[in-house]
């Protein structure tokens, strides 16, 4: 009976052995840097990365962790359990929405503990620094979170964007805890309401970007609006009580007499279109195609035509537009930079 032959690998030279890791899969890769410290330094120094990034989304009793390829597709995702929270947190392994059974694999895990929340924060940092990519996104959707639940780990101190999803009010001190102590660096989206009472210091939402969709914007006031410092503002379903139309004169009439250069975009929208929008003062122009773009691009499914929309200059050259929707929403936009759409 002939012995199982084996490929010593290892011993090839490293550029040989690095063009038959970059073969492997991602989790085999993972799994072959578990074996030694040697194997780790090689899989780290790979020429030829097929990640991008990382998702995170926090659901009810766990969390999911996405790998992101350079093409921008999902590869498949880590399930992190935290149900069983008097076991090592369980993990599952995905791939195109399919388990994978890894076995005996699980057991050489160094991240798994039996508190969910070192599970979570220790296979991310495994996963960054071996592939060496970031966190991109992290949703969140409360709604079913047990009572136990008191933060939001998401296993990471910082992202681009952040986006909070449910229909069950979010706590304050939850939401406040989790802002104070988590960096988004680009963009916050709420599509959930908050508690009566709500209110939080407008410097918690000092983002590059926020959205505030749906009811999450009804708890807005005057005071917090003009406190908002951020360069590109959405505010759907706003309480007509507390921010109207004069608002949005006043705050384009700030952006004028200023020498700001880093605001872009302010979009809000109401039930009922609340007065009549008055911008004479700013000596308002018809769309000139030799001046800029005829559209901008809210975001990537979103795209907003201002051929109707009315165009303000600043004193400095600065070119705005200001237009009104038929869907009880106004926007404001700053042409930085070459007056295309960004």
């Amino acid at each position: 009976m002939s012995s199982l032959s084996v490929f010593p690998i290892l011993k090839l030279p490293i550029l040989c052995i690095e063009s038959i890791l970059n073969q492997f899969e991602v989790y085999d890769k993972i799994n072959i840097s578990l074996l030694s410290k040697k194997c780790h330094w090689i899989l780290k120094r790979l020429t030829k990365p097929t990640l991008w990034c990382l998702k995170v989304q926090i659901k009810k009793n766990y969390a999911e962790v996405i790998f992101v390829l350079k093409t921008n597709q999902n590869y498949g995702s880590w399930i992190f359990d935290f149900g069983e929270l008097e076991k090592l947190t369980p993990i599952q392994h995905t791939i195109n929405g399919c388990n994978m059974d890894y076995g005996e694999h699980l057991r050489f895990y160094p991240f798994r503990f039996t508190d969910p929340q070192q599970t979570l924060k220790s296979a991310i940092s495994y996963f960054m620094d071996l592939f060496n990519i970031h966190v991109r996104r992290v949703n969140i959707a409360p709604d079913e979170f047990p009572n136990t639940r008191k933060f939001i780990f998401p296993g990471c101190n910082q992202c681009e964007k952040v986006r909070i999803t449910g229909n069950i009010p979010i706590k304050t001190y939850m939401l406040k805890h989790f802002l104070e102590s988590f960096k988004i660096t680009e963009c916050l989206s709420f599509n959930i309401p908050f508690e009566s009472d709500f209110y939080l210091d407008p410097i918690h939402f000092a983002k590059d970007e926020i959205h505030f969709l749906n009811s999450s914007s009804n708890w807005i006031t005057r005071d917090v609006f003009f406190n908002l410092k951020n360069q590109r503002i959405q505010m759907y379903d706003c309480d007509i009580s507390k921010v109207n139309v004069k608002d949005f004169e006043l705050f384009v009439d700030r952006w004028y007499h200023s020498n700001d250069t880093e605001f872009e975009i302010l979009v809000m929208m109401w039930n009922v279109f609340p007065g009549i929008l008055d911008i004479e003062r700013f000596n308002p122009m018809p769309w000139d195609k030799n001046k800029r773009s005829k559209s901008i691009i809210v975001h990537p499914d979103f795209e907003i035509d201002c051929s109707e929309g009315m165009d303000i200059e600043r004193s400095d050259g600065s070119l705005a537009t200001v237009s009104k929707r038929i869907n009880n929403m106004i926007l404001f936009y700053v042409w930085n930079g070459p007056k295309t759409c960004f």
